[in-house]
């Protein structure tokens, strides 16, 4: 759940806008590629409720572009230049807060994909143990390991479409309530973290040079609702742990490891201490803070009896709210461009 953190400015009016698919589709693809399909493996309504919040962000999507977009700056970059620092601050504690919280939630999927039991939070516990101790001394991935992580979380989703019950999460509510259409648009949302903080400027030329504006999100609606469309695992499914849920745990693992790192390179900029993202000190605290945050959340869970599906409704709303925050301060450019052009 990260984004880019400057403050840069749009690009100029005459600056050619990479509109290619792929680059839309990697900013969204990730960990929730895998794990939001399997969260809402089975739900009523799933896949039209996708296809409600992919329209919704395809409208937000041209709304911000047509602001001059994210690209380069970051959805705190957009919102500051609407309201000023402090708001642009807002962004980052939504940021901060959605990724530490999301992390309780890829740890604890990463324990209910490898074991079962009192051994799967032992699991979930190891990852964020690890996780943290790699970010904090900056052991992360490189940009070939990065690529093998992206590979090996599409071959386990490949996996888990192919062979119903290959890797499953526990869903049920304690009580045997039901999750709404709203919590499931929550759930969703995670899946596109990413897409928010690379919004291009729109092109300038004819209306089919700007129609490619939308290639990417389109394509990656399809692909999310063809996802939540799996066949259900039938009676005969296997369903116990096994050597893909503990590929799955390690893959979860490096992402875990890269989105704590980003809590730190973050931690700067929320408490507006002005230093570079990243530094030494604030990386540190930001990834001590974020990792103790995803412990307390997993333990209050476990606690509860919440299945680590449920957790992903934490990230979802901070996405939500990042979402809106990027909207208004675009309707809020616009306002200004046009009472500027009477």
């Amino acid at each position: 759940m990260s984004a880019p953190t400057g403050r840069a400015a749009a690009p100029p009016a005459g600056t050619v806008t990479d509109l290619r698919s792929r680059r839309t589709l990697l900013a969204a693809a990730g960990a929730g590629t895998l794990l939001v399909p399997a969260a809402l493996e089975g739900r009523a309504g799933a896949p039209f409720t996708a296809s409600a919040v992919a329209a919704f962000l395809l409208a937000w999507y041209v709304l911000v572009a047509r602001a001059g977009g994210t690209r380069g700056r970051g959805v705190a970059g957009l919102v500051a230049e609407a309201w000023g620092p402090v708001a642009g601050r807002a962004v980052h504690a939504c940021y901060f807060t959605g990724i530490a919280c999301g992390q309780a939630a890829v740890a604890g999927a990463a324990g209910e994909f490898a074991a079962d039991g009192t051994a799967a939070t032992l699991v979930a516990a190891a990852v964020l143990a690890v996780a943290t101790g790699c970010a904090v001394s900056g052991v992360l991935p490189g940009p070939r390991g990065r690529r093998l992580r992206l590979v090996s979380v599409l071959a386990l989703t490949a996996g888990w479409w192919l062979l119903p019950g290959l890797l499953s999460l526990d869903g049920r509510l304690p009580g045997g309530g039901e999750w709404g259409v709203g919590a499931t648009a929550l759930v969703v949302l995670f899946a596109w973290v990413g897409m928010e903080g690379d919004v291009p400027p729109p092109p300038h030329g004819r209306v089919r040079a700007r129609a490619r504006l939308l290639y990417g999100p389109v394509l990656a609606a399809v692909l999310l609702t063809l996802l939540l469309s799996a066949p259900r695992p039938g009676p005969d499914a296997a369903s116990a742990p096994g050597v893909a849920g503990v590929c799955a745990a390690l893959v979860l693992t490096a992402y875990c490891v890269t989105n704590l790192a980003a809590c730190g390179g973050r931690w700067p900029l929320l408490l507006g201490s002005g230093g570079p993202p990243g530094g030494a000190h604030g990386s540190a605290t930001g990834v001590w803070v974020a990792a103790g945050t995803a412990v307390a959340v997993l333990f209050l869970a476990k606690s509860a009896q919440l299945p680590a599906a449920a957790l992903f409704l934490l990230p979802g709303a901070a996405t939500a709210a990042i979402l809106v925050l990027a909207a208004a301060a675009a309707l809020r450019r616009r306002g200004r461009w046009s009472r500027a052009a009477r």
